[in-house]
């Protein structure tokens, strides 16, 4: 059986994850590779505190109807 390669990508910086480090795109390895996307742990962070100021901003959140969503059928 053919083991395929994925290569993931921060979908916010671009970098790479490489033998469990992120490295910039110039240092990706070479060869054929599948791509997925994932966000590299600095960008993670970053993300995670931008939607918790959402949630945390009461008047975002009541124009978006966020506490108070209806079922979907």
């Amino acid at each position: 059986m053919k083991t395929e390669k994925i290569l993931v990508q921060c979908c916010d910086c671009g970098k790479i994850r490489v033998d469990g480090g992120w490295v910039d795109t110039e240092r990706m390895p070479t060869g054929a590779f599948r791509t997925s996307h994932g966000y590299c742990p600095s960008c993670l962070d970053r993300a995670i505190a931008e939607v918790q100021s959402w949630v945390d901003d009461k008047d975002f959140a009541l124009q978006r109807n966020v506490f108070h969503a209806e079922p979907v059928l």
